[in-house]
């Protein structure tokens, strides 16, 4: 189990300036690069950026990026881009910060992010070359 502080970003400055929250996650925490909550037109958003369970190659790399299905999170998120500036691949989610639903709503998105990624696994398993030079 682990404990997350969500602490609120000042985007002007980039400083974190206040925790706001702490949720205890099971599973799939490993999962989360970067989360916190910023101020956009008066609304508190959550920015959680999420990565892969692995180290992956760079045929895998692109590969997942191919075949993640960003719909899965329809409805729920306002939302969801790629980010291609870490390591592995990323995704930034951006939603809205309401305290009382915030542990359930990262949860299920969690696990939703981690079944897609398990799902992209067995699906690009026989592709590498598919995505050779």
């Amino acid at each position: 189990m682990s404990n997350i502080i969500i602490m609120q970003k000042n985007l002007e400055n980039g400083f974190f300036e206040n925790e706001l929250t702490q949720i205890n996650l099971e599973n799939h925490e490993d999962l989360i690069e970067t989360i916190f909550v910023f101020t956009k037109d008066d609304e508190n958003l959550v920015n959680l950026r999420l990565t892969t369970d692995k180290e992956v190659s760079d045929w895998e790399y692109t590969a997942i990026f191919d075949y993640y299905d960003d719909e899965i999170f329809a409805g729920e998120i306002n939302e969801i881009k790629e980010y291609s500036d870490s390591y592995n691949p990323a995704w930034e989610i951006i939603f809205p910060y309401i305290e009382d639903e915030i542990e359930g709503k990262i949860i299920n998105i969690l696990e939703k992010h981690y079944n897609e990624i398990l799902d992209i696994y067995e699906t690009i398993a026989d592709k590498e070359s598919d995505y050779e030079d």
